[in-house]
């Protein structure tokens, strides 16, 4: 079943899809192929996110329409292909927005990109810093409140950035068996992400 608060956007839909409010499961999608063409089809350059990527391109072309019914069943599993993959997420999803960015005249779409920029900016900080590179994390870091100086996820990641470098390994390993059992806050998520 889609989750109880899911809102069957139709219409001009991209501001909804970059905000991460309209939620489109690759298998329910049906489009004429000349649209899908003249997008530019999936971008196979892509690691992940690529139907998103190609979401936005059609909404930018196309109206949608929504059927307001199940018409199929996503199966969760470890072995889907974006499982244990957030650096490659985040990453595909900021290249993504970037591109409709550039591109968007609409004042809404261009604020939902920036605000979901520095979403991604904020994980992908978090990530690098996990991973251990540090600069890296922090120029993505600086990049997101760029992009969106308000957004929350940015000042939830920011003592963890600058806290790693100087903590123990074995206290992040203690930080993280806690947060996997719920006891830590966890970070926003803009999307009840059915994205592959």
């Amino acid at each position: 079943h889609p989750p109880a608060n899911w809102v069957p956007y139709s219409g001009w839909i991209l501001e909804h899809l970059v905000a991460g409010e309209a939620i489109v499961p690759t298998p329910t999608v049906l489009a004429e192929r000349g649209l899908v063409a003249e997008a530019g089809g999936f971008d196979e350059s892509l690691a992940l996110g690529e139907d998103y990527d190609l979401w936005f391109r059609l909404a930018t072309r196309a109206q949608a329409i929504a059927v307001d019914r199940r018409l199929a069943t996503i199966r969760r599993h470890q072995g889907r292909s974006s499982h244990g993959r957030a650096r490659e997420a985040h990453e595909c999803s900021m290249w993504s927005l970037r591109k409709v960015l550039q591109s968007a005249v609409d004042r809404g779409v261009r604020r939902a990109c920036r605000r979901q920029l520095a979403y991604h900016a904020a994980r992908l900080a978090d990530v690098y810093s996990a991973e251990g590179e540090h600069w890296s994390a922090v120029g993505t870091f600086s990049a997101g409140v760029r992009y969106h100086p308000g957004r929350a996820a940015l000042w939830r990641v920011l003592p963890k950035l600058l806290l790693r470098p100087v903590t123990p390994r074995w206290l992040w390993s203690l930080y993280r068996r806690f947060k996997d059992r719920g006891i830590a806050p966890r970070g926003e998520d803009p999307r009840p992400r059915a994205q592959g």
